[in-house]
């Protein structure tokens, strides 16, 4: 049985690690989104944390204030996972996982 899930997200502009990456145009960090993803999908479903980062691109930068929205879908122990700008993916990938409540 599939579950899906659609969440809108407004990038903090004042988050500390714009401080590093990059003073002159900062950007947030690709790990970054991925603990979004990770943090939404426990807390939505009670599920493990993932086991695998089976695929993960990274394709448009995403910048401070930027209005984001990230998808969902669980199937079994599969998590496809996609943050979008404006309708434009940023963000793809699959996750692998434990237990789904």
């Amino acid at each position: 049985m599939m579950k899906s899930f659609e969440l809108d997200f407004a990038v903090p502009s004042d988050l500390p690690c714009f401080a590093g990456h990059f003073p002159a145009m900062p950007l947030v960090p690709g790990a970054l989104l991925l603990d979004w993803t990770i943090a939404e999908m426990t807390g939505r479903w009670g599920a493990s944390a993932p086991v695998n980062v089976k695929q993960c691109k990274f394709l448009l930068p995403v910048l401070p204030g930027d209005a984001l929205r990230l998808r969902l879908d669980v199937v079994d122990q599969r998590v496809d996972f996609v943050w979008t700008k404006a309708s434009q993916p940023v963000c793809a990938g699959v996750l692998t996982l434990g237990e789904v409540a």
